[in-house]
């Protein structure tokens, strides 16, 4: 699914259009997708594409383990996490998306948007709870 963006969005920010396309069709070329696809989903917000987003949060937290993130998604294989700020900019989008109503959306199901943000919480040491402590510490 490659989603019809506006010209604006798509000329001042390809890289959104990009994030949202299928991850198994960007292959290599996007090294960071799950960290990038997160920040430029604020500006997906700022684009009046709030369902577009719900849908790329839904997937992120459908693969959250231990407080992790996947850093690239390939079909059902996530096992690069490597990253240590995708969680982070995933509760930043869910803050600025501002729909209290979304944090009990199903994510599967046992789980909802609230109980991958507290799995998340969880995980980050106390020393870390800062963003830029955190964002700068390996995990």
């Amino acid at each position: 699914m490659i989603l019809k963006l506006n010209s604006n969005v798509r000329r001042n920010n390809s890289l959104c259009a990009a994030t949202m396309a299928k991850p198994s069709s960007l292959g290599t070329r996007v090294s960071r997708l799950g960290r990038d696809s997160l920040i430029c989903a604020r500006g997906l917000l700022a684009a009046g594409m709030k369902d577009e987003v719900k849908q790329l949060l839904l997937t992120f937290a459908k693969f959250e383990k231990d407080g992790t993130l996947p850093n690239t998604i390939h079909g059902n294989d996530v096992s690069n996490r490597d990253t240590s700020d995708a969680p982070l900019w995933f509760a930043v989008v869910c803050d600025d998306l501002a729909d209290k109503k979304f944090f009990d959306t199903q994510v599967d199901s046992t789980r909802t948007i609230r109980d991958v943000l507290a799995s998340i919480a969880e995980t980050i040491p106390k020393e870390h709870r800062t963003a830029s402590a955190w964002m700068l510490t390996p995990r």
